[in-house]
């Protein structure tokens, strides 16, 4: 994970981007966490190495990065989370109790998009699945 993020890193300088330390900071609390946290959370975070960047700088730099395609922006129950895992096409499941998201792998996936693609002559860049249940942590509370 570190060498992809430096990757990132290189990148920038190399196509002469601004690399703050607040973007630094932010990506790689994105791409470290598997929780598909909301902006609140990574605010939080990121104020343990910068306690004094803004809500605001920390909303800039998330909305940065998801233009340029290195995390993923999801939105459910009008809650942004930030997914940094966007090279592996994969799906969310999604706990309707807690609000939990985890990632899932779905080898159908390049099966239905090629199916779309000639279905429809459209050519497709990117899918985007979501399932909802109850989790079983939440399962196990209610029974």
């Amino acid at each position: 994970m570190i060498k992809q993020i430096e990757e990132i890193h290189e990148g920038w300088k190399n196509q002469g981007k601004r690399l703050t330390k607040q973007k630094k900071i932010i990506l790689e609390i994105i791409k470290q966490t598997r929780s598909h946290p909301t902006a609140d959370w990574v605010y939080e975070q990121s104020r343990k190495e910068l306690p004094n960047i803004s809500l605001g700088t920390v909303y800039r730099v998330l909305s940065q990065l998801t233009i340029e395609g290195l995390i993923n922006e999801l939105t459910f129950e009008k809650q942004r989370h930030f997914d940094g895992f966007v090279e592996d096409l994969h799906s969310h499941v999604i706990c309707n109790d807690c609000g939990k998201i985890v990632d899932i792998s779905l080898s159908y996936n390049q099966i239905l998009q090629e199916f779309v693609e000639t279905q429809t002559n459209y050519l497709i860049d990117d899918q985007n699945h979501e399932f909802f249940g109850i989790c079983p942590d939440c399962q196990n509370k209610n029974n």
